[in-house]
């Protein structure tokens, strides 16, 4: 049991029973707040394993799906999946997955960028996984998923 205690807390947290711990700023106070694992502004790419690299390699495939996507229906690139009041005015984006589970109607779209995700063992992104395209010279405000999970 002792070694189950972050796993138990997790729980508590989740089911309101215990107070999220003070977070760092910017970091949004979640229910889903998992203790013990390290939560920070900036992670550098070589400490989250060998999946970044091989999705940053298949980017052209992103890229030109997104770019069919966007000459056949644009319309489909909407702002809620993308909230304008987390990331910053000049967002958009395309859902292709959401708590865990694939869209199959959206991943037709992105036949690729599916194959090269699940490749490349990208980790579990509990809000999901959107390809998000934003207007030249928006930036990204500070924000955060609310999540501590990585």
């Amino acid at each position: 049991r002792e070694s189950l205690a972050r796993i138990y807390d997790f729980v508590k947290y989740c089911k309101y029973e215990k107070d999220i711990p003070e977070l760092p700023e910017f970091q949004e106070i979640d229910p889903e707040y998992f203790p013990g694992l390290r939560a920070q502004p900036w992670w550098d790419p070589a400490d989250c394993g060998d999946w970044i690299q091989k999705v940053e390699a298949g980017l052209p495939y992103v890229q030109g799906e997104l770019a069919d996507l966007l000459e056949d229906n644009e319309e489909s690139m909407i702002s809620d999946s993308v909230q304008n009041k987390v990331m910053g005015a000049g967002w958009s984006g395309f859902r292709l997955q959401r708590l865990g589970d694939w869209l199959p109607k959206n991943c037709e779209q992105f036949p690729q960028t599916v194959q090269l995700l699940k490749e490349a063992e990208a980790p579990l992104a509990m809000r999901g996984v959107i390809v998000a395209r934003q207007v030249p010279g928006s930036g990204v405000a500070p924000h955060s998923d609310g999540r501590n999970i990585f």
